[in-house]
């Protein structure tokens, strides 16, 4: 399956054009926003492998707001999505390094909008070579099923051993059995 990215700039022709570039040229499926509320939203559930972010994002007063971008990155830095930072502001290079640089969560890089489409797809290149996304424990099917075996295997156990029935053993057994092959298939396929 493709790599999800998450594309939030609140500049539409910009946002439209680094769409295409990484649907087209990088194969990924993204999801974009325009503000960080609209990108949570956006995501549901979902947990993007990589998500770039504008850092200055123009609210209702059309007033740039340097920490909505940020919020964002901190938000998911803090679900475990790597987090690369766009900004406009060339200008500004050392003003968006201190910001990032004070950040809880730290982004996985920055990208001035200048460098172009061919920088923002090699980063998230880089970011997906070097990060995966961790799911939280409770997402994963491999720790319900192991779950729903292990609980299958102390029921059958119990039994056993209260009824003192041999047969009842057999159910452990294969219980057991299942357990491990179920372990193996779900290592095999990397879930």
């Amino acid at each position: 399956m493709k790599p999800l990215i998450l594309l939030m700039d609140d500049n539409e022709d910009y946002r439209r054009m680094l769409r295409d570039v990484l649907e087209k040229r990088g194969g990924y499926r993204v999801v974009e926003a325009d503000s960080p509320q609209s990108a949570l939203e956006a995501l549901g559930g979902l947990l993007p492998q990589v998500a770039i972010v504008d850092m200055y994002v123009s609210g209702d007063e059309r007033i740039e707001d340097d920490r909505a971008g940020l919020g964002l990155v901190q938000e998911l830095e803090g679900r475990g999505v790597p987090s690369i930072v766009l900004t406009a502001h060339d200008e500004d290079a050392s003003a968006v390094r201190d910001a990032l640089v004070n950040a809880r969560f730290k982004p996985h890089g920055y990208l001035f909008k200048s460098d172009g489409s061919q920088a923002v797809l090699q980063k998230v290149a880089e970011v997906l070579a070097t990060t995966a996304v961790q799911r939280p424990w409770y997402r994963s099917r491999q720790v319900w099923l192991f779950a729903g075996f292990s609980a299958f295997m102390a029921v059958g156990l119990y039994i056993a051993i209260t009824t003192e029935h041999a047969q009842l053993l057999g159910v452990v057994v294969i219980g057991v059995l299942i357990e491990i092959v179920a372990t193996l298939v779900l290592r095999f396929l990397n879930f």
